[in-house]
């Protein structure tokens, strides 16, 4: 059992999904994962499994995390919409990517996993640095349309099928990364109309709430 967050990175970067001297490794390197877990949960934070956060919902495991951010390939300056951002986990290491000028915009529908999100992400201080901006979502709403096209999109709950909603708030170019049923799957928005599919099946997420 890993005892110390370096444990963890370091079984990650056994298991060939994390390299050290990257931008996903030093922004990981940033936020122990024990500040974003149940107090009573602390022990089992270096495991790397998803843990229960409460009303359904789960910080994801720290290798399917890291595989999803991979693939999305956030780059300085990006514009990065994050739905359902549960713990905060996540969201932290995306507002570190996205420097020195991008922005997140993170939103969460269940008030009380919003709130045990924003409480953890104040430990660092994110919620006064500009770059974060986080949202209560509401029924049947997906994303922040308001604000206009994003470069990467970013959803870590299950849906049954492809959201169109969220197809509509990518940019021409960009790249959304998200579960269907079991699978990950990798859009590239190629025109107004178009996009590419990637599919990366074998993984169990909770289910999207819309």
């Amino acid at each position: 059992m890993n005892e110390t967050y370096q444990d963890l990175l370091n079984e990650l970067e056994l298991q060939g999904i994390l390299q050290k001297n990257t931008r996903l490794y030093d922004a990981l390197l940033k936020f122990d994962r024990a500040d974003f877990v149940r107090d009573e949960d602390k022990r089992d934070a270096y495991v790397n499994s998803p843990l229960y956060i409460g009303y359904g919902q789960t910080v994801s495991q720290p290798y399917t995390i890291v595989f999803m951010l991979k693939l999305l390939n956030v780059e300085p300056n990006n514009k990065v919409l994050e739905i359902g951002y549960g713990s905060g986990w996540q969201t932290a290491i995306l507002t570190e990517l996205v420097k020195p000028n991008g922005e997140v915009y993170a939103t969460e529908i269940v008030p009380e996993i919003k709130s045990f999100g924003e409480k953890n992400l104040k430990k660092y201080n994110l919620d006064l640095t500009g770059r974060l901006h986080l949202y209560q979502a509401t029924q049947g709403d997906l994303g922040v349309k308001e604000k206009g096209l994003f470069d990467r999109i970013i959803s870590g709950a299950s849906a049954e099928k492809l959201p169109e909603q969220l197809i509509k708030q990518l940019a021409v170019g960009g790249v959304m990364v998200l579960p269907i049923k079991n699978s990950i799957v990798k859009i590239v928005k190629t025109s107004d109309d178009d996009y590419s599919v990637e599919e990366y099946p074998g993984f169990v997420f909770v289910p999207l709430i819309t």
